[in-house]
């Protein structure tokens, strides 16, 4: 199992991200267009080095307590531990917001996988 990159950190994605989020998303092995951001918590993974984003989590926080959830991981930085970063920080913000389930897809190397909390 790959540990987290130690030189990644998570913060929040802002409006200023465009670019960073345009460059992910470029960087996917299949075609996808990038997270809707608007009414959506979103974090990043970000190397302090250059500012470039590694990969992204988000959900949509409900009425239910359910949230949906989505990652995007750069093919080039999987197996550095970064959905595992994102997952735990994610989930971390989701249990402060009182979710009471996450359901997650991780997009990336052609494959989904469900992740459920």
């Amino acid at each position: 199992m790959a540990t987290s990159d130690p030189h990644l950190l998570v913060r929040p994605v802002s409006s200023g991200d465009e670019a960073q989020l345009r460059d992910l998303f470029a960087r996917l092995d299949r075609p996808t267009h990038p997270l809707p951001a608007q009414g959506r918590v979103t974090l990043a993974a970000v190397d302090p080095r250059d500012g470039s984003f590694a990969g992204v989590a988000q959900y949509a926080p409900g009425g239910d307590g359910v949230s949906d959830v989505e990652f995007a991981v750069a093919d080039d930085a999987g197996s550095r531990g970064v959905r595992s970063m994102l997952a735990l920080a994610l989930l971390r913000r989701a249990t402060a917001d009182r979710r009471r389930q996450i359901v997650a897809m991780l997009l990336g190397r052609g494959r989904r996988a469900p992740l459920a909390a």
